[in-house]
């Protein structure tokens, strides 16, 4: 279910409100502008991955991933992570201060949920599953709530007014975009993804570069690399066969791309990776 609504200067869509069984790494990637993904573990555990720092995940876990924040998350194959999320559009009209500016100003944060926190969450999943006639209303109001209860973990503020209005179709499309580049990475054409989100090729170019601020061959040549960094983290396998499953022609263009995003050979990059697993 997808619903916009507003609340003071900001509009806000909900795109997405599931649990999700993380049963495999979900590699290095990123959510557009004006994007942020509510993520509680409920059960399970495994690893947070920025650039710059690692986070055990656990029961208990919350964070946000907001726009243009790299992050991977790496499951325990042996106990793995069901995680509640939301994926919310936050846009402001204007700088005056509220909740929604407070919240939006904080592009990632990790930390531990609370008794509030983690009841709204489960009731908006409820709601979401067993839908009714007042379910919109219902869902607008705990969104607001969980901002609210949020932005006390980030400091003090103030609330608005919200009313309902209808949901962008363009912008109902970027959380199954950002999906698509990290689960379709190897071999997804251009066509390819204008053909699920219905839309022109030269309307997707545009949705692209509006969104990450960058053309769709890059976007997906970072992907496919950081495919390629997980799989050469974690399995078995040969240089020969990680170029073939992330999309490349040969070995030469997966390694001159890979050593140019990573500066070392896929080979010294799976030799550290293995060296450093065993220690």
């Amino acid at each position: 279910m997808a619903i916009s609504f507003s609340y003071g200067n900001s509009s806000i869509q909900v795109l997405k409100i599931a649990p999700t069984l993380i049963n495999e790494t979900i590699q290095m990637h990123s959510h557009g502008k004006d994007c942020y993904e509510i993520h509680l573990i409920e059960e399970g555990e495994g690893i947070l991955e920025t650039p710059n720092e690692k986070f055990k995940l656990k029961k208990g876990s919350f964070y946000i991933t907001g726009p243009h924040i790299l992050h991977k998350q790496i499951t325990n194959e042996n106990n793995p992570m069901k995680e509640l999320s939301l994926y919310l559009v936050v846009k402001q009209t204007s700088k005056s201060y509220s909740v929604i500016q407070c919240f939006t100003s904080y592009a990632f944060w990790f930390g531990n949920t609370n008794k509030m926190v983690e009841s709204i969450i489960k009731q908006l999943i409820k709601e979401n599953e067993h839908l009714t006639q007042w379910s919109e209303d219902l869902i607008a109001s705990l969104i607001i709530m969980l901002i609210v209860e949020m932005v006390k973990l980030y400091e003090p503020t103030t609330t608005d007014v919200y009313q309902h209005k209808k949901v962008d179709l363009n912008e109902s499309r970027l959380w199954l975009l950002d999906r698509m580049f990290y689960s379709n990475s190897a071999n997804g054409t251009l066509e390819d993804f204008a053909e699920r989100l219905g839309v022109s090729t030269r309307q997707l170019q545009r949705i692209i570069k509006d969104t990450y601020g960058s053309t769709f061959k890059k976007i997906r040549n970072e992907t496919r690399l950081s495919k390629a960094a997980t799989i050469l983290e974690k399995e078995k396998i040969s240089i020969e066969e990680c170029a073939t499953q992330c999309g490349y022609m040969s070995v030469v263009s997966f390694e001159k791309a890979f050593k140019m995003k990573y500066g070392i050979t896929p080979k010294e990059y799976k030799k550290s990776k293995n060296f450093n697993n065993k220690i």
